[in-house]
């Protein structure tokens, strides 16, 4: 069965930021939203993992930006971020999105989800934010109801994938949860997308091997952007065309401001796709010059900045891009 790798682009007025257990005041910068769906491209990503925060914290939406993305790279996507009705849904469609993630209504308005799905079959997916075996909605701020319950019952309405986040683990690089990913497995018919604390290829690797077991993908966002390994290593790995063993992936010192640590050698291999696949990450990847493209480019490999030390909109400040007003949204996202 194939696996697929969804590299995550979590949106915040405009920039790609990362965030630790959903929590927007522990957000970095990581460069235009536009250039990060770039590189993932160029690194040979098929599909992404799109979060509109903004629209998650109820803060306006980046729909039209999700748009461009969407057209420029010509890339699948899986948008989730604030879908939680009509007009929100319709939104996100109008992007041109290949799927959508519903997270808190499906706890929460459990009759208008079972339509949708019923209407919209593959393009519907539902995000499981997994603490312990509760579900936690509402921005990760509250428990739901029980974990099993809301599976099996989506389940026979027929959805068709489930978005498993383990919320502890999200962007910590502690590790995958593999056991909960293989429990939702077996309890349902749908495929799951794990999400949540992939730090290595060790990662990747076995949850690939579990493809057969209805694990058909991951979102990975943090272990990319801090360089732990390159996205062409993962689909490697992914792939089965090399084993975590074969390359050596040194652990990064991470400052607050900045990524240190020597960016490992290529080792010697006979066979060219497997040369390309273990690029070292500071390797540039180099193209024509693209018509539109931004007129400065983020690098591949960008340095972290703390979002409240960037200067992302000369009209907000820092509190104004990541504290969210008090209306509940949900934060679904790696």
């Amino acid at each position: 069965m194939t696996f697929t790798i969804f590299p995550a682009v979590d949106i915040l007025k405009g920039r790609a930021v990362q965030l630790v257990r959903g929590e927007a005041s522990s957000a970095k910068v990581f460069g235009s939203a536009v250039e990060a769906a770039r590189r993932w491209k160029r690194q040979g990503a098929t599909w992404l993992h799109l979060v509109d925060l903004d629209a998650a914290f109820g803060k306006g939406n980046n729909a039209s930006l999700v748009s461009e993305i969407i057209a420029t790279t010509g890339l699948n996507v899986e948008l989730t971020g604030g879908i939680r009705d009509e007009p929100s849904l319709q939104r996100a469609l109008a992007t041109g999105c290949a799927r959508v993630n519903i997270g808190t209504s499906a706890v929460k308005r459990p009759d208008w989800t079972d339509e949708v799905i019923a209407s919209y079959g593959e393009r519907i997916a539902v995000a499981l934010d997994v603490r312990g075996e509760s579900l936690a909605t509402h921005g990760w701020t509250s428990a739901s109801g029980s974990l099993w319950e809301v599976v099996d019952r989506l389940t026979a309405a027929g959805c068709r994938r489930f978005v498993v986040t383990d919320t502890e683990a999200d962007g910590t690089l502690s590790g995958i949860n593999i056991d909960l990913l293989l429990k939702v497995a077996e309890r349902t018919s749908a495929q799951v997308v794990a999400s949540g604390g992939v730090a290595s290829l060790e990662d990747v690797y076995a949850l690939a091997q579990k493809a057969d077991k209805g694990i058909e993908g991951v979102i990975i966002g943090s272990a990319l952007y801090l360089k732990k390994f390159t996205l062409k290593q993962g689909l490697a790995v992914a792939a089965g065309r090399m084993k975590p063993s074969d390359v050596q992936v040194p652990v990064k010192k991470v400052t607050e401001s900045e990524v240190v640590g020597v960016e490992p050698e290529p080792p010697e291999i006979a066979e060219p796709a497997l040369r390309d696949a273990i690029e070292p990450a500071t390797t540039p990847d180099i193209e024509p010059a693209v018509p539109g493209d931004l007129e400065s480019e983020i690098a591949d490999d960008p340095t972290p900045v703390d979002i409240a030390e960037s200067d992302v909109t000369q009209e907000s400040t820092a509190i104004d891009l990541i504290e969210p007003d008090t209306t509940p949204a949900d934060s679904e996202g790696n």
